[in-house]
């Protein structure tokens, strides 16, 4: 069965991804960007024959998503490969809402891998965070598990709005659930500091969830903390991600998804890239409009990717300890009629 109906992608948005290895020796962090998210969408229900429901293929959707990976890149690049497509297979199934299909289709993988890992006389230990978002024209569904954040709405004020809510031991509600669940959550890392009479330790490092010691509250995989059998405690790290929907707003520059390579160089305070963001991209356009940056994708996309760049750079300079940065992803979405700038690859507008 073929659709007549056209596919659109929005034009009016530029997306970039950037990575950054940091000074770590292995690259664990993963991100992916669909833009035109219809064309995946309209082949997917023709290959399964799941016509349902019936798609308004006018209506510009996009897919993005940043994961963090940690003891390993192996779940990492599990879930990245497989997470399209589960969160397509789950919206055709009923309710076909999409915050209810990324909180499914993150538990199903979570299922798979733990089940995949029972199975292997060598089971993998690594896990992942992953931040994952539909953008379904001006409203936005986002499903998170860890501290990868999402910012919204960096206008030109500086202001910025912070989609999800970090998944960490030190939050309270995180606190209570995981000694509930028979985990402790305290610090692994102190530091002495000098006193009257004697030393003083003080908290240096995050606090961490044990058994495990994760600096996270939920992810996906992390076998040794959640199972049993591998020294873990069920129930204490898990894998129920947060969900949001919300409208974007018209004044609202750049959706920005992150690492925590990022986020805690700025201190989780989105309005600190405020200013890099708008400075590097229209620094950015300039120069690709005049044919000194030539990327291998779009004219603006090339802007998008180079104003992410920017952005990594920005947090890495500010890293308090440099030998011990973290790798650093961001994706970059520039909303083009907001910047008010003129879209580079629409032949009338490049001259």
């Amino acid at each position: 069965m073929k659709f007549k109906q056209q596919t659109d992608s929005n034009e009016d948005i530029a997306f970039g991804t950037f990575s950054h290895i940091g000074k770590r020796s292995s690259q664990e962090d993963g991100a992916l960007v669909v833009p035109n998210f219809n064309e995946f969408l309209m082949k997917f229900q023709c290959y399964t024959g799941n016509h349902s429901p019936p798609l308004d293929y006018t209506i510009p959707r996009s897919f993005f998503a940043v994961l963090d990976g940690h003891a390993g890149s192996s779940c990492m690049k599990f879930v990245k490969r497989k997470i399209v497509s589960r969160v397509t297979s789950e919206y055709l199934l009923p309710p076909h809402c999409w915050a209810e299909s990324m909180r499914r289709a993150i538990l199903s993988l979570e299922h798979e891998w733990t089940s995949i890992q029972k199975a292997s006389e060598n089971p993998d230990d690594s896990g992942t965070t992953i931040t994952v978002c539909v953008l379904e024209g001006d409203v936005l569904h986002c499903a998170w598990v860890g501290d990868s954040p999402c910012y919204i709405n960096f206008e030109m004020s500086g202001v910025a709005t912070e989609v999800t809510s970090n998944h960490r031991p030190d939050n309270e509600i995180e606190r209570n659930r995981i000694e509930a669940a028979g985990g402790m959550v305290y610090n692994k890392e102190f530091a002495t500091k000098p006193g009257c009479f004697l030393p003083k330790k003080i908290k240096i490092g995050p606090s961490r969830v044990f058994p495990g010691g994760l600096a996270v509250s939920r992810s996906i995989g992390d076998l040794k903390s959640k199972l049993p059998e591998r020294g873990g405690r069920e129930g204490t790290v898990i894998a129920d991600p947060g969900l949001k929907t919300l409208t974007i707003p018209k004044d609202a520059r750049f959706i920005v998804v992150c690492t925590d390579g990022l986020s805690d160089n700025i201190d989780n305070d989105p309005g600190l890239l405020a200013t890099c963001l708008k400075k590097g991209f229209y620094e950015n356009y300039n120069s690709v409009k005049e044919g000194y940056f030539k990327g291998k994708t779009s004219k603006m996309n090339t802007v998008a990717s180079l104003t992410a760049e920017r952005a990594v750079y920005f947090g890495m300079n500010r890293c308090k300890k440099r030998h011990t940065q973290d790798n650093v992803t961001v994706v970059v979405l520039c909303m083009l009629q907001a910047l008010n700038v003129k879209n580079l690859d629409n032949n009338n507008n490049n001259s």
